[in-house]
């Protein structure tokens, strides 16, 4: 039986994807009301989704002691 859910890093490489889209739509439009604080929020949302991806693909698992 073929495996219906994703995987993590699947899911994890969906939403980074989407945040970086966001972030950049954003960034394109130019609206006052949306302010830079937002826009790098979604930037750094993408790139810790994306390196958890990354890791998740490569079954590297971080500890902390």
């Amino acid at each position: 039986m073929a495996d219906k859910f994703p995987k993590q890093y699947e899911l994890l490489l969906r939403k980074g994807k989407a945040d970086l889209a966001i972030a950049f739509h954003a960034l394109a439009a130019g609206d006052a009301d949306i302010d830079n604080a937002t826009i790098l929020f979604h930037f750094q949302q993408a790139v810790e989704k994306l390196l958890k991806a990354m890791l998740s693909f490569n079954n590297i698992v971080l500890t902390t002691r």
